[in-house]
């Protein structure tokens, strides 16, 4: 029988091949399942990671077991210079032992394989599939082929295994750690321990290939017989330099995507690796991508990972997207599509090299090295960034004030943002969200300015903000939080006028003193409306909008604390919407259980309150 040749043959089939046992286990043990009908089984994975390796082992040990076979190589290469016909032509020459089949169109060739193959047990493998026509005309269906048939295709694109209904999906094992030191030093020794002395530094190469095939036997071919020096400085050349084997490799999935998804995928290897996944989705949103179906593609594609609900990918992946970046522009930085490294805004800003190719900058790391903290007088640059639509910026200092935002921002977020107010001339009729915590900010800008689908206003912690602007401008907020701006003095009484404001944030400003009164207009909002953290010293709230869920009052004074309290419990002693309030101050606990005692509270605990504040 099949099974028990099969079985018996793994030792001497996989000792070549180092890691490789397991898969080809698996591999067996599910066709096994379905033998005695035939099936169809998918290797996907990103470029170089083994898939074809794999396919090849198991196509030529197993081959012979089969009444005819073919090993169809380089599908997607061979496809974009010769027609499907010619595939078809091989296809059937391998399995039937005839040169010429006569073949007239894809269509007839379709026909051919069906009538031709419908009979015979058969091995075929379909190596670097990427198009689901490809697949059509070779293998449509596994009924195409007699019982006991195996088709293995392998791919880069889960999505095309998925829509072509093969059995089983299978992603090669990683390779443990002393399978991937075996690997590479069988190609940087041609034994498989490292020579003495080299052992550290085989481990540091090895941890960076990171299981990856392809790397594991580049870098090794690459440091075969190389001196010592040239071995501590590899990774440094592996990173600034990256072999173009890989590179190439790699960048097939990449030239493969629609312009959006190489939009999107730049972004992440550049900016978001790492970051969690819902957070990276809004910010993708609000720079116009469809990032939802976009990083399911990247998924399937093999160039994006979650893991624990963040967005990963192998960091040679993230490297070769890195190179496409610097590849715009290897001197000069300023004439990149992204810039991620202090030192390379820095250079751009102090030689005042900016273009308009600059789309995105992104520097969310604090910390770092002090000289690229603080820009004395180069703000002017950004004037030149017409085109920049995402802009997020961690403790980097203008100590004399921009003059100039590009106004086509999508979202503006700096923490620490160091100026008194935004630039005057600042129109961006495209931004979403505009976030300036922990900023010196005094005011945004004077008068009215029309940002129509603003969304967010995040000024949180902003300790010389004073007032608010105009909201007239407006009309899509649907988020304020002005949490912790001790000297607020004034909300700007157009705020009444915002009909999709959802939360309101005003934790911690101790100096505000009064709330307009066309904040009684937000009644109309329905029971979604949030007022939450207010530190009214001087007056209490006069009125609370019927909309509001939520009142969490912190630090008030005896008397005004009792006639707020007393406010919200006259609004709401009869109201479904209330699920919770939270009162913390002066108030002593005796008094908070008179005036408490005939609430209703469903449970929700300080984490589901806190949950709600815009941080």
């Amino acid at each position: 029988m099949i099974s028990q040749h099969l079985s018996s043959s793994f030792t001497s089939i996989t000792c070549n091949f180092i890691g490789i046992d397991s898969s080809m286990k698996e591999l067996f043990t599910f066709y096994s399942n379905f033998k005695d009908n035939g099936c169809m089984i998918g290797i996907c994975g990103m470029g170089g990671s083994g898939k074809t390796t794999l396919a090849r082992v198991f196509y030529e040990k197993f081959h012979s077991y089969f009444e005819g076979s073919s090993f169809i190589a380089n599908v997607r290469e061979y496809s974009e210079k010769f027609d499907l016909l010619q595939l078809q032509q091989l296809l059937l020459a391998n399995i039937l032992e005839e040169k010429d089949a006569d073949i007239r169109n894809v269509y007839h060739g379709v026909n051919m394989i069906k009538k031709r193959l419908c009979q015979k047990k058969v091995l075929i493998v379909l190596d670097d599939v990427n198009k689901l026509d490809q697949l059509e005309n070779l293998a449509g269906e596994h009924g195409w082929f007699g019982l006991g048939s195996l088709i293995i295709i392998t791919t880069r694109d889960k999505h095309l295994l998925d829509h072509h209904g093969v059995h089983k999906i299978y992603k090669p094992n990683p390779l443990n750690s002393d399978d991937t030191l075996k690997l590479f030093c069988l190609k940087a020794f041609k034994k498989e321990q490292p020579n003495e002395g080299y052992m550290q530094l085989s481990q540091d190469v090895v941890c960076y290939a990171n299981g990856y095939p392809l790397a594991l036997i580049t870098f090794g071919s690459f440091l075969l017989g190389r001196t010592m020096d040239t071995w501590k400085s590899a990774l440094d050349i592996f990173k600034k330099f990256p072999k173009k084997e890989i590179f190439d490799t790699l960048k097939v999935s990449y030239d493969g995507l629609e312009d959006m998804w190489k939009e999107i995928f730049l972004d992440v290897a550049c900016f978001f690796r790492g970051k969690m996944k819902d957070q990276v989705i809004e910010i993708l949103e609000t720079c116009g991508f469809d990032a939802k179906i976009g990083i399911q593609v990247l998924m399937d594609k093999s160039l994006l990972t979650i893991e624990n609900d963040t967005l990963q990918m192998h960091d040679l992946l993230q490297e070769m997207g890195k190179e496409i970046v610097r590849q715009e522009s290897r001197e000069e930085p300023g004439k990149r599509s992204r810039l991620w490294l202090r030192k390379d805004l820095f250079h751009v800003l102090m030689n005042k090299t900016a273009s308009k190719t600059i789309q995105a900058i992104v520097l969310d790391r604090p910390g770092g090295d002090e000289a690229y903290q603080h820009i004395e007088s180069y703000s002017e640059v950004f004037s030149k960034m017409c085109n920049l639509r995402l802009l997020i910026i961690d403790n980097v200092h203008i100590l004399k004030g921009l003059n100039h935002l590009s106004n086509k921002l999508r979202l503006l977020d700096w923490h620490g943002y160091s100026s008194k107010c935004l630039p005057s001339r600042f129109q961006s009729k495209e931004l979403v969200e505009l976030k300036l915590q922990f900023s010196k900010i005094e005011y945004l800008w004077r008068g009215v300015k029309y940002l129509d689908k603003l969304k967010l206003i995040n000024l949180g912690h902003s300790l010389n903000l004073i007032r608010t602007p105009d909201f007239t401008g407006f009309p899509r907020l649907e988020t304020l939080c002005l949490r912790g701006c001790i000297n607020l003095v004034e909300i700007d009484r157009s705020i009444g006028g915002l009909s999709k404001l959802t939360v309101l944030n005003l934790e911690f400003c101790r100096s505000l003193t009064n709330l307009p009164s066309s904040m009684d207009g937000l009644r109309k909002l329905g029971e979604n409306q949030m007022l939450e953290g207010t530190d009214l010293t001087g007056t209490a709230i006069q009125e609370v909008p019927s909309s509001i869920s939520f009142l969490i009052c912190r630090g008030c004074e005896k008397e005004i604390f009792k006639s707020t309290l007393d406010s919200v419990h006259h609004e709401f002693e009869n109201s479904a919407v209330v699920k919770a309030t939270k009162i913390m101050g002066t108030y002593d606990d005796s008094n908070m259980a008179e005036h408490s005692a005939s609430w209703s509270f469903p449970g929700e605990t300080e984490r589901d309150l806190d949950s709600l504040a815009v941080a």
